[in-house]
């Protein structure tokens, strides 16, 4: 993997659970990078069922390695219950001595598998990546179940598909088309 400050962009996607039970949600907190080559690189992730603090001292641990230079955005999924995202985001802020810059994106309600299965031509054409780092990270490997479980009808948790859907969505503005070169040497009129 690239060296952070070498991303065109990254971008830190949260999606939200409120609680920390064996059956809530996950909190999932997905760094995706764009390189240079207009590739996706998962560069660091955090996928647990805990409160939203937790999560957001994880951005905030995040934000704190990142480098000089370092082109960075940090995203939320807008909720129901925003005013008590924002207590948790102000509070593990000043506890850190940080300001995440946390922006609210409307996520749009239609089906969300769909959503989710539009990104699959990343995967088959090789343009999504792993931090090498990341291999026996427990949180990468339960968002790697999860994303493997997504179909319809599924009824398992797909927090961590949902907030990579997010960031490479939210990447795909920093990406520039390349011009694919042909072996072709005739032209047809």
């Amino acid at each position: 993997m690239s060296a952070l400050n070498e991303f065109k962009m990254i971008i830190v996607h949260w999606d939200i659970a409120y609680t920390d039970n064996d059956t809530s949600d996950y909190n999932a907190c997905k760094a995706w990078g764009l390189s240079t080559d207009n590739n996706f690189w998962l560069i660091d992730c955090y996928v647990k069922q805990s409160k939203m603090k937790q999560a957001v001292a994880w951005m905030c641990q995040f934000k704190k390695q990142l480098p000089v230079g370092c082109n960075a955005i940090f995203q939320y999924e807008s909720q129901f219950w925003n005013g008590e995202v924002q207590r948790a985001i102000d509070e593990v802020e000043w506890e850190y001595g940080i300001n995440l810059n946390l922006m609210k994106v409307m996520v749009a309600k239609v089906n969300k598998i769909m959503r989710m299965i539009t990104k699959q031509p990343y995967y088959q054409n090789g343009r999504i990546y792993y931090n090498d780092k990341l291999k026996s990270h427990s949180d990468t490997q339960v968002g790697i179940m999860q994303l493997c479980a997504v179909e319809e009808g599924s009824t398992e948790h797909d927090d961590s598909p949902d907030a990579d859907t997010e960031a490479l969505e939210a990447l795909e503005k920093y990406s520039t088309p390349t011009r694919r070169e042909t072996d072709q040497s005739w032209n047809t009129g």
